[in-house]
């Protein structure tokens, strides 16, 4: 990971005793990770090599984490059902109202549940109140609205479906991949779909 890099996380976790050194160390890695809105797609796999930890260890901080109310997971999958990296949403400050302001490279979110959001110039703005799930389920369908343009302006399926296993993270209009064999990959084989979409693959420690 860049040294560069921030970690953004709840302050009232630096003081919690219910929480232990290790569980902090995941909140903190799992917080270099986050957007702009609080979301994050690193694979458990990835913070345990990251912290020198097992996947076991960052699963239990996890859900430990999420039981203390520092985070929100929302589990994903792919059309066949395997299981996709984990959405972590990190809770700065549950009483807080959250602003969410998406790019999505031009598509249009549909979002259930009765709301619906704005659109302007490919950002969609809208204010929540302690309802969280609404704006993970706004940006998981920003981002898979760019996969179906993609494959709607022609790109192969095959390569966009690789792009959405290898993909850990999505921020900022960019895809964020963990190797430069898969950044160099995707940009080869989907050039011309990914400007289509203003879109970027990028690696994710860069």
């Amino acid at each position: 990971m860049s040294q560069s890099r921030l970690s953004i996380i709840p302050s009232r976790a630096i003081s919690d005793t219910n929480l232990t050194a290790t569980q902090l160390r995941v909140l903190c890695a799992i917080g270099s990770y986050t957007s702009k809105d609080q979301t994050a797609y690193p694979r458990q796999a990835t913070i345990a090599e990251l912290l020198g930890i097992s996947r076991k260890t960052v699963n239990q901080a996890c859900q430990k984490l999420k039981d203390e109310g520092y985070l929100e997971i929302r589990h994903q999958y792919r059309d066949d059902g395997s299981q996709r990296s984990n959405l972590y949403y990190v809770r700065l400050d549950p009483s807080v109202s959250v602003d969410v302001q998406i790019g999505t490279g031009g598509c249009n979110p549909s979002v259930t549940g009765g709301v619906t959001p704005s659109v302007t110039g490919g950002v969609t703005s809208r204010r929540y109140t302690n309802n969280d799930s609404i704006l993970n389920d706004i940006r998981e369908q920003a981002r898979e609205n760019i996969f179906d343009e993609m494959k709607m302006a022609g790109a192969p399926t095959s390569d966009v479906d690789a792009l959405l296993r290898s993909a850990v993270a999505f921020r900022d209009n960019t895809f964020l991949v963990e190797t430069r064999y898969e950044r160099d990959r995707h940009n080869q084989s989907l050039e011309q779909f990914l400007k289509a979409v203003q879109v970027k693959v990028e690696l994710i420690n860069g």
